[in-house]
């Protein structure tokens, strides 16, 4: 993942999104870097949706829930999370 494409991530999170609290940029920068990480899978895989596992995945091993990545994603490819699921 290119920095360059982190911090193109980052200025479009700042500027489409609006924070009720302010949010840390090392925070948008590990959001972006996971979102970027899961695009290439996701291009590398050739998948046409994508599920992940929150509480007990990401939020649990990785201390990152993935709401902005699923966010970002969503713009892209069918995109929730596991625990919204109906199986």
């Amino acid at each position: 993942v290119s920095q360059k494409d982190i911090f193109s991530t980052v200025e479009r999170m700042k500027k489409e999104w609006k924070f009720e609290t302010k949010i840390e940029d090392g925070t948008l920068e590990k959001a972006a870097k996971i979102y970027l990480a899961f695009k290439e899978r996701i291009k590398e895989g050739g998948y046409e949706a994508i599920s992940i596992k929150c509480v007990e995945g990401m939020k649990k091993y990785m201390n990152f829930p993935p709401c902005m990545i699923l966010t970002l994603l969503a713009d892209e490819i069918p995109a929730i999370c596991e625990d919204d699921s109906l199986n």
